[in-house]
């Protein structure tokens, strides 16, 4: 192991389990970025998709076995749903645009392969802290 005379290996040591604490909340991080943005990609997605279902349910009243003020107004229904759906669609795209613009930054700095690997010398540290009911033979607590 290397002598290091600024900084004591305890000083060391923190300053490495540090650096890997902010790594892997780093990553976790950049995981989240990713998660939102595919989460969001799906609710837009379902909302085309729920326009689709609506204006379909359009074809499906039967006009030989309903009274015509009933057809009408079930259609006036599914095309007033349809139409609120769009509208719910274009008020997201609008909030979320920065948003997706930002995380498309993040998403596309990460490699597609993007592994951790870790080629230097590795340490084990072996840490004991003393209970305060422990007794060590010194008659101190």
């Amino acid at each position: 192991m290397l002598y290091y005379p600024i900084i004591g290996l305890t000083a060391l040591l923190a300053l490495h389990f540090k650096w890997a604490k902010a790594k892997a909340q780093a990553a976790r991080w950049e995981e989240e970025v990713i998660l939102l943005d595919k989460e969001m990609c799906r609710v837009l997605q379902f909302c085309g998709w729920k326009v689709d279902w609506w204006r379909n349910q359009i074809g499906l009243c039967n006009s030989d076995t309903m009274d015509n003020f009933v057809l009408d107004g079930l259609r006036a229904f599914a095309e007033q749903q349809a139409a609120q759906e769009v509208c719910i669609a274009k008020d997201w795209v609008v909030k979320w645009r920065a948003m997706r613009i930002h995380a498309k930054l993040i998403i596309d700095r990460i490699p597609d392969n993007y592994c951790e690997v870790h080629n230097g010398e590795s340490d084990i540290v072996e840490i004991y802290i003393k209970d305060e009911d422990e007794d060590d033979g010194n008659g101190d607590f």
